[in-house]
């Protein structure tokens, strides 16, 4: 979890607000039903998203095999599964004696974890022209403000009841790729490391995660409580701003609501609350 000494009072979720017919109503949904929706690595926009290696340099054939059995053991719960696959193994281990044949095995293990994997992004930074820009398609959409603590609370939550790896980290940025060697992590490590690492391209996002295995392409209901501000772009439309409005009304829960503005002599925003 992220220091609670250093974390935001929030973390801002920035989206599109699409119409009623738009294919997009999962972006509507996180509001209109509080869903938050668990994207697959594979829908990313960044192509080294996801898609960090690992250094194999200094591993022995025997710690290939044993990453690609222990995924085998964990992976497959079926124990008639399991043996099967393990005795699959075993045919081809003479394969297993070539270390670029095992690497590629390897390769294909950790992009079916990836494929697994459900991603939900947030961002600690509220005040970036370019997230407004980015992802609320051109100041037009709206910003989601969770509360920090009450989310940290939601996930151990998720934790609980669908009692599955999940966890909630800060990304972190560089310019070069990190020395990932699956022989020195723990299995958290190895598979959810290559998730938190981007390129210093992307510092500005200042991005949060909530990742979980099993998780792609899925959407997981919050409570109101956890959701504290909602912030109009400085752009929406008059009957997107009035339709908003009304939904959180209808909630009948205390969240506030801000419009964006331009600022008047700097490159900037400010915030206006909404009396409703």
């Amino acid at each position: 979890m992220a220091n609670p000494e250093t974390h935001p009072e929030f973390l801002y979720k920035y989206i599109t607000w699409p119409d009623n017919k738009s294919e997009d109503q999962w972006r509507r949904r996180i509001l209109t039903h509080n869903e938050m929706y668990f994207s697959s690595p594979l829908q990313f926009n960044d192509p080294f998203d996801c898609g960090v290696g690992f250094k194999w340099e200094g591993l022995s054939l025997e710690d290939y095999r044993n990453f690609v059995y222990e995924f085998v053991d964990s992976e497959i719960t079926s124990d008639t599964d399991r043996m099967k696959m393990l005795l699959k193994m075993k045919e081809t281990a003479k394969k297993f004696a070539n270390k670029d044949v095992l690497a590629k095995t390897v390769k294909k293990t950790i992009d079916i974890v990836n494929r697994k994997m459900g991603v939900f992004s947030l961002s600690g930074n509220l005040d970036s022209i370019l997230l407004w820009s980015h992802y609320t398609s051109a100041h037009r959409g709206i910003c989601l403000c969770y509360k920090f603590g009450e989310l940290k609370e939601f996930i151990k939550g998720l934790i609980r009841i669908y009692k599955s790896i999940i966890l909630f980290r800060r990304i972190i940025y560089s310019q070069q790729y990190p020395n990932v060697i699956p022989k020195n992590m723990n299995d958290e490590e190895r598979f959810v490391a290559p998730l938190l690492i981007k390129s210093l391209e992307w510092k500005y996002e200042d991005e949060y995660r909530v990742i979980g295995y099993n998780m792609a392409r899925k959407t997981y209901r919050y409570e109101n409580y956890i959701l504290g501000r909602v912030i109009l772009g400085a752009r929406i439309n008059q009957e997107h701003k009035k339709e908003i409005i009304d939904i959180i009304k209808n909630k009948h829960s205390k969240i506030n609501i801000f419009q964006a503005k331009l600022k008047d002599n700097e490159f900037g925003l400010d915030f206006e609350e909404i009396k409703y």
